[in-house]
């Protein structure tokens, strides 16, 4: 199972590029043999980011529809991942909370790999980045 970052989401709606296609292939592999697991941290940014492009309504309705896709599992972020995440965050400056967040989550769930654009995951412990390409077509 993979851990997917708000980007391949975002790539996978808002970019007509490599990424986006790269992302969209992420999403459509989505299923009972091929399921992924994120976090409501990550809808929550989702939403926040397609707010301007798609309007407020069309955002809420996109992130209904990621919360339900099939084979993608919401993983909670309770005191564990949070503890866990200030560990991240001390360790590697570069590390945001969210993104501390999100690996975090990853780990306490047993997920070695995370699909992101995001270079701040690389060099995490345990934790290995799967990149999309990140030049447009």
């Amino acid at each position: 199972m993979r851990f997917l970052d708000a980007n391949v989401f975002l790539f996978a709606r808002l970019d007509e590029g490599t990424r986006g296609e790269s992302a969209r292939l992420v999403l459509r592999e989505l299923d009972g043999n091929h399921p992924a697991a994120t976090t409501a941290v990550v809808l929550n940014e989702v939403f926040w980011n397609l707010r301007k492009p798609l309007g407020r309504a069309e955002a809420l309705q996109k992130s209904r529809q990621l919360a339900s896709m099939p084979g993608l599992k919401i993983l909670d972020v309770g005191e564990r991942a949070w503890s866990r995440a200030l560990g991240l965050m001390r360790d590697h400056a570069k590390l945001q909370p969210n993104d501390a967040l999100h690996a975090a989550a990853a780990m306490e769930a047993g997920i070695v790999t995370i699909v992101s654009a995001d270079e701040d995951f690389d060099g995490l412990p345990n934790l290995r980045r799967q990149a999309l390409p990140s030049t447009g077509s």
